[in-house]
């Protein structure tokens, strides 16, 4: 499923990976997680070993909400990394952070003297001000080397983890992640479609991704997580459909290969009640129709497939 929007950003991918202040962050972001080993030796204190503060922020916060938005029961085993730094990364901006998850975005310095932590207080509030800027929902620095996850802004649970072990080793962006490595000769931005994404509390994303180069060698891998909210917004003029001349009933959506849509139903915005009955009336599950109503969301969950859309997916063209 492709937009003019993919272009835009693609653009935008490739000019903030030329940055010099990006390049700079990606060394920076690079070493300092490679450092907290040696610079907090005695981890015990802060619980590491037990896990304690981030298992409760787990337990007691991540796993339910998850699963509120998941046709299948989902625990925590697997989302834990096991790098010791990667560890202390989540326990520093995840568990101890004092801003609430939706506010955790905000804390650009802890009260540590680290080197990470350094780098963070000089780069973070300025990737989070382009984040915001262009309506993007994630930023991410990735590790070429080891595929660990050294930034993002948002510092959801996928934040210092690995992308070759654990539970994201089969995510999108860890297919994001290998289509730079393995072209990375080339100067291409990879897109990768909708898919569930743990970390977003399984809400659907797309990610799109490039490699950061200095002198013409590859140093790490940038990707954004595609916004939902502006393909939403292209794709019912802010939800104004009148005005557009689709009258009291019509729409237009954005459907991906497996046939599900890629942006907000109409139906579901202005009468949820009524779109819930007809799909149940059409014979779709509960399960789905409950994920529906949990995340409020029908982007890779409703299906459309109707003879319009197999023949625009099979690439025929006409009235």
């Amino acid at each position: 499923a492709t937009l003019d929007v993919t272009g835009r950003v693609a653009r935008q991918l490739l000019a903030f990976a030329e940055s010099p202040a990006t390049i700079e962050a990606m060394k920076g972001f690079k070493l300092g997680f490679n450092l907290l080993e040696k610079e907090f030796p005695n981890r015990d204190a802060y619980d590491i070993h037990r896990h304690n503060r981030m298992d409760d922020f787990l337990d007691t916060f991540f796993i339910p909400q998850l699963n509120d938005h998941s046709i299948n029961i989902i625990n925590k085993k697997g989302l834990r990394p096991l790098n010791i730094n990667a560890l202390l990364l989540q326990e520093f901006y995840i568990a101890n952070n004092h801003f609430s998850s939706n506010n955790r975005i905000n804390i650009d310095s802890l009260p540590q003297n680290f080197y990470y932590n350094s780098v963070h207080k000089k780069h973070h509030h300025v990737i989070r001000s382009f984040m915001n800027r262009f309506g993007y929902y994630d930023v991410f620095f990735i590790d070429n080397e080891t595929a660990n996850i050294v930034y993002t802004v948002y510092k959801e649970i996928d934040f210092a983890s690995s992308l070759n072990a654990g539970a994201y080793r089969n995510t999108n962006l860890a297919k994001a992640f290998n289509e730079v490595i393995q072209n990375d000769t080339s100067k291409g931005a990879f897109l990768v479609d909708f898919e569930e994404y743990i970390p977003s509390y399984n809400h659907p994303a797309s990610f799109m991704a490039c490699a950061i180069k200095e002198k013409g060698k590859i140093i790490g891998v940038l990707a954004f997580q595609m916004p939902i909210d502006n393909i939403n917004n292209l794709m019912t003029n802010n939800n104004k459909w009148k005005e557009i001349g689709l009258g009291l009933t019509g729409e237009t959506y954005l459907v991906g290969e497996d046939y599900t849509l890629r942006n907000q139903s109409r139906f579901l915005i202005e009468d949820s009640v009524g779109y819930y009955k007809l799909l149940k009336d059409i014979g779709v599950g509960n399960l789905k129709i409950n994920k529906i109503k949990n995340s409020k969301n029908t982007v890779g969950l409703q299906e459309v497939k109707t003879q319009g859309t197999k023949e625009a997916l099979s690439g025929k063209i006409g009235n």
